[in-house]
């Protein structure tokens, strides 16, 4: 694929491109493949959802439960 690089556009990822490019997700493995005639490129799945595209974005946890047997134990 000879394209110029966008991390702003979006890999569209209908069945039709599907289909055309020959994907294949193997979930176990956490690999998405795309093939354009002879060109293949490998995505790791996991690894991309590890890493928030952007960097302001925050993630919380909830500690609620955490919390609440805290202050059971110290009443």
């Amino acid at each position: 694929m000879d394209i110029e690089e966008d991390d702003d556009v979006p890999l569209i990822l209908c069945r039709p491109f599907m289909k055309w490019a020959r994907m294949m997700i193997d979930i176990d493995d956490g690999v998405m493949k795309v093939r354009v005639q002879d060109k293949e490129v490998s995505f790791n799945l996991w690894e991309a959802m590890k890493h928030p595209k952007d960097m302001g974005v925050c993630f919380k946890m909830d500690a609620i439960e955490e919390a609440i047997l805290d202050v059971k134990k110290q009443v």
